[in-house]
This record gives C-alpha cells, structure tokens and sequence, in this order.
C-alpha cells in the first residue's frame, strides 16, 4: 500500500526536518511509512507513521488558529489541543514566528511544537507580517519585487504555489466539499493589496471556477476585527485596513459563494454578524500574548480575550465553528446553515428549563453566572445576509412552552420577530393590527405595528414576540434597539388590534452562557429564553402540535406603508421574498413533548 517514497532529513541539534516525496498517490487513500533521523549522531530508530490524503468530496473537520509563535506555554497547551482533536488539516493565519525568522527561529518557535502533528497532518499556512523580518532584524521585503518577499518563510515550508507568480504568497487548494483560498495580505504598508493586483485578479478567477458547495478564505489581515491592530492605516490613505480588507474581498465574496473568512492579526478570538451573506471570524490568539478591544466593530457579535483554536465541521449543507481555549474546552461556537428547516414534525423536549425572573446584575444586562437552560436536539435556522438565529429548541413541561434561540447574530438596529401558532384563532397577516403609528409612550409595540408586509403561509399565529436585546428582559412595550431608528418594544404580544401583553411570560436575553466576563460595547442578545403559560396560548397541552416561525427585520422602515425590511435568514419551512416587498413565512410543526 505504500507507494515510492523518499525521505532526506537535515539535522540540527533542535531540528529534524523531513523532506517527502510521494508518487501516484491514489485520492482520498490511507499511506503508512516509515521514517528514521539522527540527532546529534545517534540513530532513532524508525517509527511507524500515517498520513491520509485529501478527499474529492464529503464532509470535513479542520482546525484555525493564528499569531502563534512567541514560545508560550498557551502555544504548547493549543498545540496539544490541536493534537488531540484530529483534524484532517490545519489552516494557520499567519504570525508563525516572532522575533524574526530564521532556520533556528522555526524550528524553535513551529516545528518544535507542531512536527508530530505534521508528520500525518497537514497544514496550510498564509503569510504574517512577522514573516517580513529576519532574525538579525532586516526586513525581508523586496522594495521592487514583493514576489520575492518573506524568502525565509519559503524556504521553510513546502505549500501549494498559485499559476501567477509561481510563489507560495497565495494559492488554493479542495478538500472534501470545500475549496480554501490562503491570500497574502500581512498588512497595508510592504504590500498593498487592490482590486487592480495580479493577486485579486486570480482570485476571482479561482473562485470562479471552483465548483465545491463550501468556500473559505484564510489570510493575516482581517476584513473587520475590534483589536488592537482594529483602527491602523498602514499604507496612509485615511481609511481603516480592515475597511479597505472588506471593501476588496466582500464583492468577490458575495459574487462567488464564499461562506467564511478566517482572519488573525488581532491577539483574541472574534466572531461576527454576516456582511452581505459572508461570515467571518478572528482567530489570532493561537500562543502570542493577548490583546485588549479599542472599540467594537458594528457587526462584532463576540470578543474574548483568550488563547485559543477553531474546529470546523462540515456536513451537508450546515458548517458548526466552536472556539476552544488551552484546556480544550468550548468556550464559543456558532453554526452557518443554508437550508430551511426540513419537512417534517419536529418533538419537544419535556423539562422545566430555568427562565429567570430577576434583574441584571452584571451591569451589562445579564444575570452573572446565568446559563442557556434548553435542552434537546436543536433546529437549525437559514443564515440569512446580515443575521443568523443560530440554533433554537423547544421544550415544554406541564404549564409552559419553553421557547430558545443559541448563537445568534444580528447587528444593533435588528429585531428578531418570533411568531407561534397554538390552535386558537389566529391571523394570515399583520394588516389592520395596531394603530399604524410610531407611538412608544402610547400604545407601542411600533416593531409589530410596522411589519405589514410579512404574511404567513400554512400558518396562522395568534401571538408574536419581538427579541434581540440584552438589555430587555421581560414585557417592554416601549424599548429602542441602539441601531434603530423607532422604537420596535421588546415582549411577547397577542396578534390583535391592540398587540395586547401576553401575561406571566419570562423572558431573558444574554450575550454569553455561561454568563461570564464582560462583553461591554455592543448590546444583541446571542442567547435568547422564553417562557410562555399553556394558560395564554388557548390551554394547549402536552402531547398536541403547534406552528413556529421567526424572521429578523432590520433597520430600514417604510412610515408610510408601515413595512420593514426583512432579511433572507429565517426559521421555517420556507420564506418568499426579502426587503421591504411582501415577504411570505411558513412555519414548522412541533409536537409538544409528554412526561
């Protein structure tokens, strides 16, 4: 089962590097061999060792991290944690070697920490500016030529080359059913990266033409973070880096499919509502020391301060991200589906989840300490262009329906429009509803009064929550969202002439579970909890099926025909339309659970 194979190693007293050729490998094929090196004149003897080749389709699991090498001892714990997990490949975004980079410096502050790995793993690096420096402290940048930059980081890895300059700066390579882009951008001062460079140009090119479901980009500089490096104008043209780093990739982006972006740079992991349909993380805190916010991007969802790594599974049609920290542990994560919901019943769990009925205490809007209480297998939402509702459950005891949303996404003038059918009289619109004005002292509840062009389909709701603020625990008829124009109100209402209070609802809205940390700066609720009387929703009961669908309006709001606009993610069997046009939602099918 082994093919031809050649191993020549070059040996230092820190250093083993294997140099393999492989011949007519079969695709999505398990190769074993054996590889024996000298340290300082002693043999070690062979070991057994295995490698799998990259597959042609099917689904996936990578890791991602960046800003590594400072020989830490959180970059040997997130080694081991990238040991541990097993990953078919490793993307790296850069920031490989600090202190400058040299044979020596490699070894000491990469290989010697992730070589075993390599040996059966590969991984996949982008070009960091610590790459442009030399260990005796010259810059490693071609001032005429920036193809013959970063010559060290060349010389020490063997990556893919791109059809252009025939370098490692970028390249693109597929596996299973996604196709990854590694871009070189380590900052807007040696290079600066246009939508008139040869490296946009094969960009869209290879993008083009791959045909893989999934699509990812990994590079140093990202197109938004909120660290340290956040407000930078390297090349001095009075905009932000990151803002020229979105402007450049978003339209390719959106153009040709991508689904993620990975950045680093920024010592910290960030996560970040969709632009346009793309999502995109920092993952920059893989060993160096952290960084501290300077100001929170609109579209940041989370920022933690931790060293860190990413794994990245993908299946289907739905892609999971969950951030793990030195200990291996999730301390984040976050989903990306583009399917609705499946045709077909889905179950409640029966249990008593904890909803609390108590103030904030953190001083940020939230219960210390407070955790997401759901339970059971979660329904995915369709990640939409600027919002994602992440995952929702449904529980159920006795006398409440237990209504939740996980992981969402949404930027600050957004509001998410929950709606439940139970079998009571119901509505097919919201025409008529209200009293058509933006009253907040008077009769509020202005975010239903102003979504007169949603509809439902199969689907007849007689109550309808409006959700997405940490800040709003409970009924608030009269409450403005800090991005939005009107105040939209928070609560749980009847679908009536007058969006009546549904009463004895318990509603907490929270950005991190467990509730831990500060999370200052922005105020969308990542984790959502409702909890509703059987007594209110016409005495359903345990064992019968009821109708659930949400959708997210965002901030553009039409006075004069009362409409919003509204977003393609949804939770439903399906969803016609968008915007401010007449937008049609069917709810899914939910039999309540018994004990």
């Amino acid at each position: 089962r082994t093919p031809a194979l050649e191993l020549g190693f070059t040996n230092a007293t820190l250093r083993t590097t294997h140099v393999v050729t492989l011949k007519n490998l079969a695709q999505d094929a398990l190769y074993y061999y054996q590889a024996a090196s000298v340290m300082d004149g002693v043999r070690i003897p062979a070991e057994t060792a295995q490698f799998r080749t990259l597959k042609t389709s099917g689904s996936l699991m990578f890791m991602a991290l960046g800003d590594t090498g400072q020989e830490t001892v959180a970059q040997a714990e997130i080694a081991e944690v990238l040991r541990r997990e097993k990953p078919e490949l490793v993307l790296h975004g850069g920031d490989i070697v600090y202190g400058g980079f040299s044979d020596v410096t490699v070894d000491t502050r990469f290989f010697n920490y992730y070589q075993p790995q390599m040996k059966s793993t590969p991984f996949f690096l982008a070009i960091g500016n610590h790459e442009l420096v030399t260990s005796d402290g010259r810059a490693d940048v071609n001032p005429t030529n920036w193809q013959a930059t970063a010559t060290n980081f060349q010389n020490a890895f063997y990556l893919p080359t791109n059809n252009v300059t025939g370098t490692e700066h970028f390249y693109s390579f597929d596996h299973g059913d996604a196709h990854f882009v590694a871009l070189y951008n380590p900052w807007f001062h040696s290079y600066v990266f246009t939508n008139t460079s040869d490296q946009f140009r094969w960009l869209t090119n290879d993008l083009a033409h791959s045909e893989k479901p999934w699509k990812f980009i990994f590079l140093h500089a990202p197109i938004a973070h909120s660290g340290s490096h956040a407000l930078y104008d390297n090349d001095r043209n009075g905009i932000l880096d990151q803002q020229e780093m979105m402007q450049l990739l978003l339209p390719p982006a959106e153009r040709y499919g991508v689904d993620l972006v990975f950045g680093s740079h920024d010592h910290n992991f960030e996560r970040f509502a969709p632009t346009n349909g793309l999502h995109h993380v920092v993952t920059g805190g893989g060993g160096a020391s952290l960084y501290i916010p300077v100001g929170r991007h609109p579209a940041s969802a989370q920022f933690w301060q931790i060293n860190h790594c990413l794994r990245v599974k993908v299946e289907g049609e739905s892609l999971s991200l969950d951030a793990l920290g030195t200990d291996g542990v999730v301390f984040d994560s976050m989903i990306i589906n583009r399917a609705p919901v499946p045709r077909k019943v889905f179950e409640s769990m029966w249990q008593s989840p904890v909803v609390e009925a108590v103030r904030a205490t953190d001083g940020d809007g939230n219960i210390a300490g407070q955790t997401f209480n759901l339970m059971g297998d979660p329904i995915l939402s369709r990640s939409g262009k600027f919002s994602n509702l992440g995952r929702f459950y449904v529980n159920n005891d006795a006398t409440h329906l237990y209504l939740g949303f996980s992981q969402v996404m949404l930027y600050a003038d957004s509001h998410i429009f929950l709606f439940v059918e139970t079998g009571e009289p119901g509505v097919t619109n919201l025409m008529g509803l209200g009293n058509g004005r933006i009253d907040p002292e008077g009769e509020g509840v202005d975010g239903l009064d102003f979504l007169k062009n949603l509809s439902f389909t199969n689907f007849t709701p007689s109550v309808g929550c409006i959700l997405g603020d940490e800040f709003a625990d409970g009924q608030r008829r009269s409450f403005l969202r800090p991005g939005s124009a009107f105040n939209g109100g928070q609560g749980v209402f009847r679908l009536n002439k007058k969006f009546e209070d549904v009463r004895g609802i318990r509603l907490q809205q929270f950005n991190r579970s467990p509730q831990v940390g500060e999370g200052r700066g922005e105020q969308n609720a990542d984790f959502i909890e409702v909890a509703i009387p059987f007594s209110e929703l016409g005495n359903v009961r345990a064992g019968q099926t009821i109708k659930v669908g949400a959708v997210v309006g965002g901030g553009a709001v039409d006075a004069r025909t009362q409409a919003r606009h509204l977003d393609t993610g949804f939770l439903g069997y399906g969803l016609k339309g968008s915007g401010r046009e007449p937008v049609a939602l069917e709810g899914f099918s939910i039999k309540l659970g018994t004990r």
